[in-house]
């Protein structure tokens, strides 16, 4: 995994270097170091247009044997390469090589466009490619947008009047790019953005997935500002399931689907899940450098798990469990705003119990995170930046727990009958459905010792939801509009996924030098799914636990965990009980929260709505605060461009 920033412009003088002051430059290769502690570097071309072309590339190495850099440099050509990613498949890695070394070495021999080799990767990627020998700046992001790449644009007063879209929206749609810059602006490919309060710093967004070339190889005018990147089709189908998998009528027929079309699409799913799972368990060849505080190598984990306990987190700890050798620990990472007692810390409770019985032999390690608005409010300017250009409430909500998590410091308890500092209490059984009867199951003690997760790896359930029905929107859609409605739904949620999500975790999560896999969003998986009937997938005929993600649970009870497998859905905001904190707070509380529609308010609106008074005063909850503080200081334009 590497951080990225590229810049191409002259120089603009007055000691700013391509248009951008030291300050903010200094600032944006801070946060690169953060992605990328165990290199960096920097590589200046002169291109034949006039511009100049600066790369800077930071590197947190998990591939190969020897140490490797960022960008990487063809001596023979002068060709680099920033990427930022990994190659599970389509390209051949030998033993103990690094996977962007192969592929760089795949782009420079490539007699066609970088379309043909790029188009074979499987695996998330995000790239910037400088082809010297026609000059021609290749930059894009993988079909389903799992790596964050943000470039600087400002579309034509034309093109942009009278739409409320945000550029990056209609940008889907288009081939022809034009990016119209500000006098001396350079135009940037960035991981991250800049810092939404810095005076002057250029507004950036997210790049649709897809491949875009920039011709640099001919002279440009200096007085010319405009640059017009080529987007390129993409050889990728839409994920739409075919017709005939479709059930047919408004709710379908009334039969269930046979037994044996429900075997065949579990074995399926849970076969290439498994395969998934598997390949993101693959362990860092390298020698860890020491950027984070680390427990012995004996008790080191290799990777952690963001950990609900619910569907999604307890499938992929216990196929990380089938993937690794049984002496390594594997840590399950739980966040919680409510002391302990939230539904999210619950079940994450109650399944490393299932989990502990299930694999008695294996280290489990709860780490369990306990935080509250305070957290959120002291890392306020560190969130707002990583989740720009993301800013409404509930990426804030959303990103703030997300970032808590993955940062992994907090107490740990061992789920294999051992106690580091703390464990827990056993309690009576319950229904995994039955929230009142989980809070019997598991209370944790007051203690534990303090640990930080070593783990350069963490494994997240994006992608399951959308690709196994499991939102309540999409028994809505189900309701209104039958099974051609919820197949809709779903693709659509697949669709978007790069700008509502993975973008923005994959800036949170990268922050503390740890790269996110996501095994639901494996192209073997994601096949898997859509080649088996809808109704075999997810069946919202059926109540919630049963129906939604059917093929999930299944696989879950295949596996014997039948008590996650009956678990419900609950988002993260949620589940860990931040968002109903910040409704509090900054609405007064969940109802008028809700009648303000609190979840898609801006957090530039936010800093504008007068302090609320409310019963939480009392109770410890401060009513607006640091971050409040925060918002207010940062340009509205910044926090929500267009």
């Amino acid at each position: 995994m590497c951080g990225i920033l590229c810049l191409v412009g002259r120089d603009g003088g007055q000691g700013e270097g391509l248009g951008l002051s030291p300050t903010v430059r200094a600032e944006m290769l801070e946060c690169l170091r953060r992605r990328g502690p165990d290199h960096q570097s920097v590589h200046e071309v002169a291109t034949p247009s006039g511009a100049t072309l600066e790369m800077h590339g930071s590197l947190l190495q998990l591939r190969g044997s020897a140490p490797s850099r960022s960008p990487l440099l063809d001596p023979a050509t002068g060709s680099l390469l920033c990427f930022n990613g990994e190659v599970f498949g389509g390209l051949p890695v030998c033993p103990g090589a690094n996977d962007a070394q192969a592929l760089f070495c795949a782009l420079t021999q490539a007699t066609s466009s970088p379309m043909e080799v790029l188009s074979r990767v499987q695996g998330p990627w995000a790239l910037v490619y400088w082809h010297a020998p026609s000059g021609t700046l290749w930059f894009g992001r993988d079909a389903t947008g799992r790596r964050s790449l943000l470039c600087s644009l400002a579309m034509d007063e034309a093109e942009s009047a009278g739409s409320g879209e945000q550029p990056s929206l209609r940008l889907e749609f288009k081939t022809s790019l034009s990016f119209q810059q500000q006098p001396g602006a350079p135009f940037i490919l960035c991981s991250l953005d800049t810092d939404p309060g810095s005076e002057g710093a250029p507004p950036l967004h997210e790049l649709p997935p897809g491949l875009y070339s920039l011709p640099l190889g001919r002279p440009h005018p200096a007085s010319a500002h405009q640059f017009h990147p080529q987007r390129h089709p993409w050889p990728w189908v839409a994920p739409l399931r075919p017709s005939h998998l479709i059930p047919e009528g408004p709710q379908g027929p009334t039969a269930r689907p046979s037994p044996e079309a429900l075997r065949r699409a579990d074995e399926r799913v849970l076969c290439a899940l498994r395969a998934a799972v598997a390949a993101r368990c693959q362990l860092p060849e390298c020698a860890r450098p020491g950027h984070l505080k680390t427990a012995a190598p004996s008790t080191q984990a290799p990777l952690m798990v963001l950990f609900s306990g619910g569907v999604d987190s307890t499938l992929l700890a216990a196929l990380a469990h089938q993937a690794l050798p049984p002496c390594m620990p594997i840590d399950l990472v739980s966040v919680c705003f409510d002391a302990g007692r939230s539904p999210d810390r619950l079940s994450a409770l109650d399944a490393l119990r299932e989990l502990r019985a299930w694999a008695p032999r294996r280290r489990w390690r709860l780490v369990r995170i306990d935080c509250g608005l305070a957290d959120v409010d002291a890392h306020a300017p560190r969130l707002l930046r990583l989740l720009s250009p993301a800013a409404t409430v509930m990426d804030l909500n959303i990103g703030a727990a997300l970032w808590l998590a993955a940062r992994g410091a907090g107490r740990a308890c061992l789920g294999d009958g051992e106690a580091q500092g703390g464990g827990l209490v056993e309690g009576q059984g319950a229904q995994a459905g039955d929230e009142a009867g989980i809070e019997g199951v598991a209370v944790e003690e007051a203690g534990g010792q303090e640990y930080t997760s070593a783990a350069r790896v963490v494994l997240m359930g994006h992608g399951a939801d959308e690709l196994c029905g499991g939102y309540g929107r999409h028994r809505t859609k189900f309701r209104e509009g039958g099974w051609e409605g919820l197949n809709a739904e779903m693709a659509l949620d697949m669709q978007r996924l790069w700008l509502r999500n993975l973008g923005r975790d994959d800036r949170l999560v990268a922050d503390h030098g740890r790269e996110a896999r996501h095994p639901f969003l494996d192209e073997g998986v994601v096949a898997a799914v859509l080649d088996s009937p809808l109704a075999c997938v997810t069946d919202l005929r059926l109540p919630s636990g049963q129906g939604d993600k059917r093929v999930l649970r299944a696989a879950l009870c295949a596996l014997g965990l039948p008590r996650a497998a009956a678990r419900p859905k609950r988002a993260i905001q949620f589940g860990t009980r931040i968002c109903r904190l910040n409704n509090i707070r900054q609405f007064g509380g969940t109802r008028k929260a809700n009648m303000a529609n609190a979840g898609s308010v801006l957090l530039s609106d936010l800093a504008c709505l007068p302090p609320v008074e409310s019963a939480a005063a009392g109770r410890g909850v401060e009513q607006h605060g640091l971050l409040s503080d925060q918002l207010a200081c940062c340009p509205v334009h910044r926090l929500f461009p267009g």
